[in-house]
């Protein structure tokens, strides 16, 4: 039998969002979701990718010369991977300035174990622990299972990010291993979800709930998180209802409500992977607009004690 291994395309020490504490926090590939404002787009697809690097290009060609398939070429706007391309890497070998780069990279169960365990002592002094984010870590669910099933013998407090759209069996093999879980809730309206995610969310919303059944039975953290992304998530309509829905459904297990306010940090990400981004020219959001964001989730029925914001947030303006 081989041994378990995942694509990992980061690895984040020292966060403080994802979950109890101070974690580390492993992000894999893989999402059935396509959400229009997505952060992590190298993130999507399961199998590895490779992208570059426009700054550090130092325009020798190398990568060219060492395709085996003709894949590369280039233009006023930079290199261009066609068609061809079967990922064999020749050009990431090639590349002396490393503009060329997997954005992935393929770890082993012992492997990843020791490596997070490394920072066992800052768990232990923060009360933090692994976090298992995405992407969507649910299309890895036999590592996670597994992996998570190795930290808990560790001792390592385990936390699940999930976007909840899995089937029941595979969400019933990682959940009884997580002792945290973090769910986004995008939109409660199925017809915006799908619109802007690619996927209805009524399997999302049942697998939520199944969650909340087992944190009520096993004692879990369960944190909801709600991306604040302007003219789409960002309303206070969709706020609303996501509040109602944690006040009508969810009010005695959810510990946190976390308001993740939009940045475009991530525009470079797309630029390197050459794919295009609605919000390229989306500025970060104003004080008074995430103020009035809050008071909608307050005025629904969730507990002000409960709601988190996060993210970057700019000043308005006197």
């Amino acid at each position: 039998m081989s041994e378990l291994t995942a694509q990992v395309f980061e690895i984040s020490r020292g966060t403080t969002h994802d979950g109890p504490g101070m974690r580390t926090t492993v992000f894999l590939k893989g999402c059935p979701l396509r959400c229009a404002w997505c952060q992590n787009p190298e993130g999507m697809r399961t199998e590895r990718e490779i992208w570059w690097e426009a700054r550090q290009c130092i325009n020798c060609r190398e990568c060219i010369a060492a395709c085996p398939h003709g894949a590369l070429a280039d233009d006023a706007h930079g290199l261009h991977r066609g068609a061809t391309c079967t990922v064999c890497g020749a050009c990431v070998d090639a590349c002396p300035a490393q503009a060329m780069a997997f954005t992935s990279r393929e770890w082993s169960l012992d492997g990843l174990l020791h490596e997070v365990l490394k920072d066992r002592e800052y768990f232990h002094a923060f009360g933090g622990g692994v976090t298992v984010s995405g992407g969507e870590p649910l299309c890895q669910a036999a590592f996670v299972s597994a992996f998570f099933q190795r930290l808990r013998a560790e001792g390592v407090h385990t936390t699940l990010d999930t976007c909840g759209l899995a089937s029941r069996t595979v969400l019933q093999s990682v959940l009884p291993h997580a002792d945290a879980v973090l769910f986004d809730i995008k939109f409660i309206d199925s017809a915006l979800h799908a619109r802007f995610t690619g996927q209805p969310n009524a399997v999302i919303l049942e697998n939520l709930l199944v969650i909340a059944g087992h944190a009520r039975s096993h004692g879990q953290t369960l944190w909801i998180r709600t991306p604040l992304i302007p003219q789409t998530t960002a309303t206070e309509e969709n706020i609303t209802a996501v509040g109602r829905f944690i006040r009508e459904r969810l009010h005695d297990v959810v510990e946190r409500w976390e308001l993740c306010a939009f940045n475009n940090a991530c525009n470079r990400k797309y630029q390197k992977m050459a794919r295009s981004w609605p919000y390229t020219n989306e500025p970060l959001m104003r004080q008074t607009t995430v103020d009035g964001l809050r008071t909608a989730a307050v005025t629904a029925g969730v507990a002000e004690e409960k709601l988190v914001v996060s993210g970057l947030i700019a000043r308005d303006t006197v």
